[in-house]
């Protein structure tokens, strides 16, 4: 979430914590809702969304095993 001026992440423990100066977190909400969903093929899948929010946030999507 922070800007670093040089590589530092092998220089971390990932088991602790560390505190940092700098302000609280203040993230907009952002809005996802799906418009259309379209089985291509059994392992494709063809989705469309509309989301609103600030445009520097970035939504990972990661699918899920299909349940029989």
């Amino acid at each position: 979430g922070r800007p670093y001026l040089y590589p530092i992440l092998s220089q971390v423990d990932a088991r602790k914590t560390y505190d940092f100066p700098a302000s609280h977190l203040n993230l907009p909400r952002v809005r996802v809702e799906q418009l259309n969903r379209t089985l291509l093929s059994n392992s494709e899948v063809r989705m469309a969304f509309n989301i609103s929010g600030p445009s520097h946030v970035t939504i990972f999507m990661s699918g899920l095993p299909l349940v029989h």
